[in-house]
């Protein structure tokens, strides 16, 4: 049986290991299908990433999520040491499915180092997912 290692985002952007659930995800939103209901867990209106992919991926990462409600929502993308890459802030979501990518810059433009990234959703509800991606180059 495979273990997940679990992690904490701080509130200052870090993150910790610690309460939480390592799972990853930039900046083209689009809503090009509704919602499905594919897990049983119900989602308090807000979003969660359903796939980021390629994965591992060499320049470039398309992240899908889900809302069940619209919502304000951002993706913040982290490195292993838990500082954060970049912010992707993508204003009023609707309830749908839509996908964003992200090209492997920093919030200066600059090309990131190869390695595992985390990828966390955040809503104005407080609600969050996060799941993880390898860039590899």
């Amino acid at each position: 049986m495979r273990t997940r290692r679990p992690y904490h985002i701080l509130d200052d952007g870090h993150l910790m290991p610690g309460n939480g659930s390592a799972s990853v995800g930039f900046a083209r939103w689009k809503t090009d299908e509704p919602a499905t209901a594919g897990r049983r867990d119900r989602l308090d209106s807000i979003g969660r990433i359903v796939t980021i992919a390629p994965n591992p991926f060499n320049a470039l990462t398309e992240i899908r999520f889900a809302s069940e409600a619209a919502a304000h929502a951002e993706i913040r993308i982290y490195d292993i040491k838990g500082r954060r890459v970049t912010s992707l802030e993508l204003g009023r979501i609707t309830a749908g499915v839509g996908s964003v990518q992200w090209d492997g810059t920093d919030a200066a433009g600059q090309e990131v180092a190869s390695g595992l990234y985390l990828f966390e959703l955040r809503t104005n509800s407080g609600r969050r997912d996060v799941k993880r991606a390898v860039l590899v180059k």
